[in-house]
């Protein structure tokens, strides 16, 4: 998913340049196809290797499909900023993910309480200030 991920930010990049560099980008998105592509190959999914093959070509078209904002109203896409942002956001709730999952209640309720206490108090003085 990663490659897809990487395939998907060069074609945006790309998409937002031209010239020669829409061709490094395009080339770039192409290998990082490939890359996934080969990683499905070997992946095995329940209908054997051409069906994983099958699922990564559909979830490259589905993430260019939305990356370039095909069907949309203003179809303009996503930028790269956007794309970044997105990576970011998907790698710090999956870094949390992997982190938390482990957990017991008792680290859980270590962790939560003080964050849940300090967003009350946080809001309760943002709404103090605001109204009064």
């Amino acid at each position: 998913m990663a490659w897809l991920l990487a395939m998907t930010f060069c074609a945006v990049v790309a998409r937002h340049h031209s010239g020669v560099r829409i061709w490094v980008w395009a080339g770039a998105a192409v290998l990082c196809f490939a890359g996934g592509a080969r990683l499905a190959y070997g992946m095995f999914a329940a209908g054997g290797r051409v069906a994983s093959l099958f699922m990564a070509g559909v979830v490259s078209v589905y993430l260019l499909v939305v990356a370039f904002g095909a069907g949309m109203e203003d179809d303009r896409g996503w930028t790269p900023v956007e794309m970044l942002s997105l990576f970011a956001i998907t790698a710090t709730v999956g870094g949390i993910w992997l982190l938390v999952r482990q957990w017991t209640w008792g680290e859980w309720l270590a962790w939560a309480a003080p964050l849940v206490f300090t967003a009350v108090v946080c809001c309760t003085r943002c709404t103090r200030t605001v109204s009064g």
